[in-house]
């Protein structure tokens, strides 16, 4: 594990554990897990944009080059990235969600990422 972070909802916590931030050719992939100790469900839905049923609303900046990393599209326009659709992270329960993104410039070795309802994780170490 990367990094956790917990977030008060509804009467509970949530945390947010990131378990990969790596980069693999011309492609950086994000797993996290989300474990809902609050006493009512989590919409997955709350980590996305609110367009489409997925966690689409993630995103990095690398500081050093003043850059802010968006997930990968695919050729119709859908996140490459885990779907939302239906799912709801119920109390005591967990789950675990993925994202892609483009490539790090070399020599880049931690970024900020941000994810919605739980904050940023600041340099957090990328993979190589």
């Amino acid at each position: 594990m990367l990094a956790t972070r917990s977030f008060a909802l509804s009467g509970g916590e949530v945390e947010v554990a990131i378990t990969t931030f790596a980069q693999e050719g011309e492609t950086l992939t994000l797993d996290f897990t989300v474990t809902n100790d609050s006493a009512e469900p989590l919409e997955a839905v709350r980590f996305g944009t609110g367009r489409r049923a997925e966690v689409d609303g993630i995103y990095f900046v690398d500081a050093a080059h003043g850059r802010r990393h968006l997930p990968a599209r695919s050729a119709d326009g859908s996140c490459v990235c885990s779907s939302t659709m239906g799912l709801a992270v119920h109390p005591g329960q967990s789950l675990t969600f993925s994202v892609v993104f483009g490539a790090l410039p070399e020599g880049v070795t931690s970024a900020t990422l941000v994810i919605p309802l739980a904050g940023s994780f600041v340099d957090l170490p990328v993979t190589r």
